[in-house]
């Protein structure tokens, strides 16, 4: 069998996330053949070599394209809007919510297709994300997003990207920044950790790679939180000026973590944020 190795430590991750011969490993199983599957195997997240250079390029020039001035303002304004005195959860209330709401408005989305584009990422999030068999459900969302997005200068694939790589990503920002501020503790790495396949044999620090090898990377720590190297997060400061909007709102909104009432899973993050106002 293959081996599985695990890499620690800020310079060792930094130099795996640079070699050339560490590649995103493919679909699972799960992942059939179809839309979503056709997504997932165009998107620069899961590529290397020079067609993730262009394809990256692609998506920074999409993010870039964003007006960064109103990001912010934008955020403060969806998570306002959902904040009627009513306790929520601020991950599943707003995590999962406000970035793409922020993100689709700055993109051109109209207001009343927002929610449907909500549900849209989630379902190609779940999927592509997080593991769940793609099916009939989550090909039609990612159509609807293609279709949805099918005039961007940048081409559809780089808009759905960016959206994709905020929905999960930006709502563990959020729930690592509001526990840090709750404990006045600094702020943990959103991402736990990230996995590579060795297309070659190749050495780590003093780790030994051969080829076929699983690589899983720990991130979990401040100068890793946006990752390193090629794959280096292009939508950093998208994402903190969306996790700052939203911060806010929750502030001047006086609303406050109920820290008894916080469930955790099993590296400390946070799997739900309960929240009312005090």
């Amino acid at each position: 069998m293959p081996d599985t190795i695990t890499i620690s430590g800020v310079a060792n991750v930094q130099a795996a996330l640079s070699a050339p011969e560490l590649v995103p490993p493919p679909g699972p199983a799960t992942l059939l053949p179809g839309a979503t599957a056709n997504l997932r195997n165009a998107m620069a997240r899961f590529s290397a070599g020079p067609s993730h250079r262009l394809r990256r390029d692609s998506v920074v020039s999409a993010i870039d394209s964003l007006p960064s001035d109103s990001i912010e303002g934008v955020a403060f304004e969806q998570t306002r809007s959902k904040l009627l005195g009513r306790p929520l959860d601020a991950l599943t209330d707003l995590g999962f919510v406000v970035p793409t709401e922020t993100l689709g408005r700055s993109f051109g989305v109209d207001e009343a297709e927002l929610d449907a584009l909500v549900v849209d990422v989630g379902l190609v999030a779940s999927v592509i994300g997080r593991g769940q068999p793609s099916g009939a459900e989550s090909d039609a969302a990612v159509e609807r997003l293609l279709a949805r997005f099918a005039s961007h200068p940048n081409g559809p694939v780089s808009a759905a990207s960016a959206l994709y790589q905020n929905y999960d990503a930006t709502a563990a920002l959020l729930s690592v920044t509001l526990l840090a501020r709750h404990l006045k503790k600094p702020r943990r790495s959103a991402l736990v950790r990230t996995v590579r396949i060795a297309i070659a044999d190749t050495t780590i620090g003093d780790v030994s790679v051969p080829v076929g090898s699983s690589v899983f990377l720990n991130l979990d720590h401040a100068d890793l939180q946006f990752g390193s190297g090629p794959h280096q997060c292009p939508g950093r400061n998208i994402a903190e000026a969306i996790v700052s909007g939203i911060v806010a709102a929750i502030e001047l909104g006086g609303y406050r973590l109920l820290a008894n009432q916080i469930s955790y899973d099993s590296t400390g993050r946070p799997l739900g944020l309960p929240m009312a106002r005090i």
